[in-house]
């Protein structure tokens, strides 16, 4: 490698190292903080460093959401679906699709039980589904998470609409935890789940199945989420 090439590649290195520097002050900010109160400018002096090179990345606080909650999903499928939920962690007798839905309720079931434990990450939430524009997004992520979960045979029954439909339902669940009236969450949680699992035209015996082993696995649900936040 020649010299011109090492210091490009060094260059590179340093940008990324930055960038993850400003995505992990980022997240610690809106967890202390909140949404609202972090600003871009108080994340450069947080960091030490001209708010122009957190633009080169993102150019509103919007932006820098959108690319965690995009890095949170993406890291939770790869955890669910290879450390956590590999195909050889099914009973043989669940099928292929009944395995791909079910790692997209441990998702949800994530982000619920997250959102439950966790108040700090309320604003976060509120903002992501109760923007019109940043629940397009979510709406998107979702899909994609789903038909990538899916073979290509299966992806095509999984409209984007559905997946509108299960990501309001969560926003609702998200915004439920602003009310003044205090609700019975274990009941609340089960009910969303199990409607999200019918727009999928699931079955109530399969429904229950899958709910019974989320509740039976739910202990390690806070633990995961815990350790995929920590390492944004």
């Amino acid at each position: 490698m020649g010299r011109r090439k090492k210091e490009e590649k060094l260059l590179e290195e340093k940008d990324e190292a930055l960038h993850r520097k400003i995505r992990h002050q980022a997240k610690e900010m809106f967890l202390e903080l909140g949404y609202v109160r972090t600003t871009l400018p108080k994340l450069a002096e947080s960091l030490g460093i001209p708010q122009r090179q957190i633009s080169l990345w993102y150019r509103t606080k919007e932006e820098l959401l959108d690319d965690l909650a995009a890095q949170l999903m993406e890291r939770t499928r790869d955890y669910i679906c290879h450390t956590f939920l590999p195909d050889e962690a099914f009973p043989e007798s669940w099928t292929r699709e009944e395995m791909a839905l079910y790692r997209y309720v441990m998702l949800l079931g994530m982000e619920m039980e997250v959102l439950d434990t966790n108040t700090m990450l309320w604003s976060f939430w509120k903002t992501a589904y109760c923007i019109p524009h940043l629940l397009e997004r979510v709406v998107a992520r979702h899909y994609r998470y789903v038909t990538r979960l899916f073979s290509v045979r299966m992806s095509s029954q999984f409209s984007y609409e559905k997946m509108l439909l299960v990501c309001s339902g969560l926003g609702g669940y998200v915004m439920a935890h602003g009310f003044r009236k205090p609700y019975h969450w274990d009941r609340i949680r089960r009910t969303f789940l199990t409607h999200s699992l019918r727009i999928f035209g699931i079955s109530s015996g399969t429904i229950q199945k899958m709910l019974d082993r989320l509740e039976e696995q739910r202990p390690l649900l806070e633990e995961i989420s815990g350790k995929i936040l920590g390492s944004l």
